[in-house]
């Protein structure tokens, strides 16, 4: 389950639960959208918090490619 979804349906606020992890509210809105990686740490922390329902594979980087205009 994507961090995003797994919020949402949980309920928590991502001002609490980026407190339990620790790191800071807009890091972890950084690694809910997936532009960022975190670290093994941050990603065993947020599989405990979340009873294994978001695993690393969850929190991988979405790859975003640029396309240029007017071509």
């Amino acid at each position: 389950m994507k961090m995003k979804e797994y919020l949402k349906k949980s309920g928590y606020r991502s001002e609490w639960f980026a407190k339990q992890i620790p790191c800071s509210p807009s890091y972890l809105s950084i690694i809910a959208c997936g532009k960022a990686k975190p670290s093994p740490i941050i990603i065993k922390r947020i599989f405990d918090l979340t009873n294994g329902e978001v695993k690393e594979k969850d929190l991988e980087v979405s790859q975003v490619t640029d396309t240029p205009k007017n071509q």
